[in-house]
């Protein structure tokens, strides 16, 4: 078993820009700090990606922090390379300076950088080499964004780890899958104050990204912005669930885009974080609910969300920002109107009947469209539930309880859409302009 707190500070972290992109940059500048430890100076001469398709796929296209919205795994390695501290984890390139990223752009133009997608990998899977005239260094990260299992140097392993190397060996994916739904709730007995504080640092961190992507006005595709318009014109009606879809979908246009501002991630991912956060902190202030009971929930929130990835996978032909963190902010919000655990778990039957289905074709800023859904069905599915509506049990895929509902979902993810990353990438690497 594990404690709160090590669930917490492990799925539950800063991140600054899209995770994967982010994974990239912390593999390669793992691998250029070991060359440091040899040599004071590091020239790197190339840099060699092999890449899950997962990982590849999203971050094909999603913006870098600190590069003006420019894209890619490319250059996230080559920044990687110049400017990243691997001890900053996933906000490794928060220190991106101008002159960085013109020496990053040329490397990726020469061909400096070059990934290859591994056909038939998929999850979180990365190997960073880099070549150097100082030596060779390879860092691989699998099955977590910041889990290095192996480093490489000159032929030599000089690190490897067949464990998460997190929490004191303690696997949180692994002890999850085999809990129940209900196991769940027991561990908010142990929050403590400061976990509370860290709880609700990221409601404020992540509020503040959707505000940059209302006012900044130059995100992305706009969807939040846009939306913000129709309310006000009366296109739509200003209520909780469209204020909830406003508030996650400018936060996505800022984070996709490459706005320079952290998120806090939920089981791994920045887009997860802002759909099991947002609907929850939100609405726990226009209900007036006190910090601990908005801390509480959002907690609620993000083991829900963990509960459902921690069957599904990481990273999967299914959008886990409206499957796994949708039904994380209706379980959330549902705790936060006090409802029993029979209704939050209806609440979250009702998610995953409705948007099971939804396809993940790579992080990028159409993104912003499924975040807000994921949020404002979360809304939806919630309310349900309090009024003692929703699904229950053998309607489609919902199966007789939760635990079975998720068990048809990982068929749908692993058989039903086995082939479907397959066919996106097929899509993807047809549209490259790389001549690498």
């Amino acid at each position: 078993m594990f404690t709160f707190q090590q669930f917490l500070y492990n799925e539950v972290k800063p991140a600054l820009g899209c995770t994967e992109p982010a994974a990239v940059a912390l593999a390669v500048a793992r691998a250029v700090k070991e060359l440091t430890h040899k040599h004071s100076q590091v020239k790197v001469e190339k840099i060699r990606l092999e890449l899950s398709e997962n990982v590849y796929k999203n971050g094909k296209y999603v913006g870098i922090p600190g590069t003006n919205g420019e894209k890619g795994n490319n250059l996230a390695a080559a920044l990687g390379a110049l400017s990243g501290k691997p001890e900053a984890a996933l906000e490794v390139l928060a220190n991106v300076t101008d002159d960085m990223l013109e020496e990053a752009r040329e490397w990726v133009k020469s061909c400096k950088v070059q990934a290859l997608c591994l056909d038939g990998i998929t999850g979180m899977f990365i190997k960073a080499i880099v070549l150097a005239e100082e030596g060779t260094c390879s860092v691989t990260i699998k099955d977590s964004h910041t889990n290095i299992v192996k480093i490489e140097q000159d032929d030599q392993v000089i690190f490897e780890s067949l464990e998460e190397t997190v929490n004191d060996g303690v696997d949180i994916f692994a002890v999850m899958n085999k809990m129940h739904f209900k196991d769940l709730f027991k561990l908010l007995e142990e929050i403590t104050l400061d976990d509370e504080a860290y709880l609700l640092k990221g409601f404020t961190m992540n509020m503040q990204v959707a505000k940059e992507g209302i006012e900044g006005q130059n995100h992305g595709l706009k969807v939040g912005l846009s939306i913000k318009k129709m309310i006000e014109s009366g296109m739509i009606a200003d209520d909780p669930v469209n204020s909830v879809r406003l508030l996650a979908s400018a936060a996505s246009d800022a984070r996709m885009s490459g706005a320079n501002l952290p998120v806090m991630s939920s089981a791994g991912s920045g887009n997860h974080g802002l759909v099991a956060i947002i609907p929850v902190g939100y609405l726990a202030q226009t209900m007036g609910k006190s910090d601990e009971e908005m801390a509480k929930a959002l907690a609620v929130s993000h083991l829900v969300t963990s509960f459902v990835k921690s069957r599904t996978g990481r990273l999967t032909p299914i959008c886990g920002c409206t499957a796994a963190a949708g039904a994380g902010a209706a379980a959330g919000i549902a705790y936060l109107r006090g409802d029993d655990v029979n209704q939050i778990e209806k609440a979250v039957q009702t998610v995953l009947a409705n948007i099971i289905g939804m396809i993940c074709d790579g992080a990028k800023e159409s993104c912003a469209f499924k975040v807000g859904t994921g949020a404002a069905e979360a809304v939806l599915a919630a309310n349900m539930a309090h009024l003692g509506w929703g699904i229950e049990r053998f309607q489609g895929v919902v199966g007789a309880d939760i635990d079975q509902t998720i068990n048809n979902l990982i068929g749908i993810s692993t058989s039903g859409m086995g082939g479907m990353d397959q066919i996106i990438l097929h899509i993807l690497q047809q549209q490259s302009d790389s001549s690498c």
